[in-house]
């Protein structure tokens, strides 16, 4: 129609600690909307993150016999990391139980890797890394957040990002864990270091 008129418009909650916009055509003229974010907090619930008060809040499994947390100068930050792999027909694990904020909205796990292989260039995924969540009261599996493999070798530290959802999972304990596998022949050495479970909470 023509004339004056009164337009209304609404604008579910915005659930994101960051500030949104978007953009409102009316009778050719576009109007901006800006929202600001939740006003939420985001912390780290990784216990000892860095390694550097050693195995402290991790549990280590290693099917060789191995410590997993090592001291060492090519750490990515500070003096410690984890050495996971690093021989043949082996399984290494490194896990942490953590509990997920009734009020979480976004989650996200980050770490640093770096990974050697004697397996040639250009062959099949054969050793691997795996982070994946289960739960804390039963040990089931939830999901897998990240895959490295023997394909992903560096030549230095490489970051890993993975954002998963927490909908289902809000209030409950689980388990954080890595783990490394290799097959019987040609190792693949997998270290990680400064590790992050990134959880952001609703106002």
């Amino acid at each position: 129609g023509s004339g004056n008129g009164t337009v209304n418009y609404s604008i579910a909650s915005n659930v994101s600690t960051s500030s949104r916009s978007g953009t409102v055509t009316i009778a050719g003229q576009t109007f901006t909307v800006s929202q600001a974010g939740s006003g939420g907090s985001t912390s780290n619930l990784i216990v000892n993150p860095g390694f550097e008060s050693g195995s402290s809040a991790w549990t280590e499994s290693s099917t060789g016999g191995f410590d997993i947390i090592w001291n060492e100068s090519s750490a990515h930050g500070g003096s410690y990391d984890a050495w996971l792999g690093g021989y043949v027909s082996g399984t290494d694990s490194l896990y942490q139980k953590v509990t997920i904020p009734t009020n979480a909205q976004t989650a996200k796990l980050e770490f640093w890797s770096w990974i050697e292989t004697d397996e040639s260039a250009g062959r099949d995924a054969y050793d691997y890394l795996t982070a994946d969540m289960y739960d804390g009261a039963t040990g089931a599996h939830l999901a897998t957040l990240k895959t490295l493999s023997n394909l992903d070798a560096t030549t230095g530290w490489s970051l890993q990002t993975a954002q998963f959802d927490v909908s289902a999972i809000k209030g409950k304990a689980v388990y954080l864990m890595f783990t490394a596998t290799n097959d019987d022949t040609l190792l693949t050495s997998f270290w990680i270091d400064d590790a992050s479970l990134t959880v952001s909470t609703g106002a």
